[in-house]
């Protein structure tokens, strides 16, 4: 499919959508933990530990799926696994906590935490970047403009979304409805591109046959 500004705008969207569920997803976490273990030192390192993880495990690995699978329907399976992994993480999380606060001290506790319920959502967050990029060069030379481009706009809607999370939605709402607010937005987000690419690769054939 010819890469229209159109095309490219939507994709830029979904990198927005993508930094705001990303923060969401990491005040989240320690949110999570804290009626367990509190909101010590040791938490804020695991969370963090596991975050940067996860977030370099992601990148590297959707590195290489954009050069194998570089197209639409990844892009919107990728978002559709995130969106399943926020729906379900307070309800992994409960789960998680409740047998780790049993059977391990303070450091591992949050740490083993982390790593089940955490990680897997920030983990897939951050294979959708290198994807938006490969999808949104034109050739090689823009490349590096482009990947600035997204990781700007990933970066401001993290803004947004650790100001919407962190000073409305989890005092106002709380933890679990948060959760499921943004795994909403993410298949609402999942379903659109795929209607709206789709659209514009229809519309594409049609002007190339006449």
């Amino acid at each position: 499919m010819q890469k229209s500004t159109s095309y490219i705008a939507l994709l830029y969207l979904i990198g927005f959508i993508e930094g705001g569920s990303l923060m969401a997803c990491e005040i989240l976490g320690p949110k999570l933990i804290a009626p367990f273990f509190g909101t010590s030192l040791y938490v804020w390192t695991s969370v963090l530990g596991i975050t940067l993880g996860a977030m370099t495990i992601g990148y590297w690995v959707g590195g290489n799926i954009s050069e194998k699978h570089p197209n639409n329907k990844t892009l919107f399976y990728t978002i559709g696994v995130s969106a399943l992994l926020m729906f379900l993480m307070p309800f992994i999380a409960n789960g998680v906590m409740r047998f780790t606060i049993q059977t391990m001290g303070i450091i591992s506790g949050p740490f083993f935490s982390s790593l089940v319920f955490l990680f897997p959502p920030i983990f897939v967050f951050g294979t959708v970047s290198p994807l938006i990029i490969q999808l949104a060069s034109k050739n090689v030379e823009n490349a590096g403009k482009v990947a600035g481009t997204v990781y700007g706009i990933s970066t401001l809607g993290g803004i947004v979304g650790l100001a919407l999370t962190g000073l409305y939605m989890i005092p106002e709402i709380g933890l679990r409805k948060t959760c499921l607010i943004y795994g909403g937005i993410l298949v609402v987000a999942a379903v659109g591109f795929f209607l709206i690419s789709k659209s514009m690769e229809t519309s594409q054939e049609e002007v190339a046959v006449s």
